[in-house]
Order: structure tokens, then sequence, then C-alpha cells
């Protein structure tokens, strides 16, 4: 694999990058399949055994699934440059998006269990 410095840091030759995006899409279809069957038997046997935490642990794959698919379609942007750019700062907004859910589901699901001594 050929890289050279560059003044932005690592610079990959066009087959390279390729090779490294196709790489990266296989990596995010195998952790979205993944996360999704994970998020569905967590959320299934949760709601039957009446534990917050399972589903909470479901809600949370959902999420992962949710933040894999905005990585996907970014990868899925990384031929054209103008392109990457603009899909970059909607998938880093996305994702964020996503922690800043998952924080605020933690959060108030712990406020609740303290409310209810549970």
């Amino acid at each position: 694999m050929r890289a050279t410095a560059g003044k932005q840091g690592l610079s990959l030759g066009a087959d390279e990058r390729d090779a490294l995006v196709r790489r990266g899409e296989f990596l995010e279809h195998v952790t979205i399949a993944y996360n999704a069957l994970e998020g569905l038997v967590s959320i299934v046997a949760g709601v039957f055994a009446g534990s917050v935490a399972l589903v909470g642990f479901g809600v949370d794959s959902v999420i992962e699934v949710a933040s894999a698919l905005a990585l996907l379609w970014r990868l899925h942007a990384d031929a054209d440059h103008a392109r990457r750019e603009h899909a970059e700062r909607i998938t880093l907004r996305i994702v964020g998006l996503c922690f800043l859910t998952l924080a605020a589901y933690i959060t108030l699901e712990s406020i609740n269990s303290l409310a209810h001594r549970t």
C-alpha cells in the first residue's frame, strides 16, 4: 500500500482508498446486521421479562444501527470529493445526535429508577 505524507496528513492512492472504503462498507454491513439482531432479541426478551435494562440495551442497539447506517451512507459518498465533505458533516451530526439520544435515555431511566427505587 503506497502512502505519502501530505499537507493534511496521510494521503492514499485512489486504488488504496477504494479498497479501504469497500472494507469499511463490509464492516458496516456486518455491524448493522449484528446490532439489528441484538436489538430485536434484547427488546423482545426485555418486554417479556419486564426488564428495563434489557429493553434499554436493545434501544442502544437500535441507536447503533442508526449511527452505522449514517456511516455507511458516508462511505457510499466517498468517490466524489465535494459530496464526501457534505456527507461527512451530515454524518457527524447524525452520529452526534444518536449519542445525545442515548445519553438522554440513560439519564431519564436513571432518574426514573432512583425516583421509584427500582
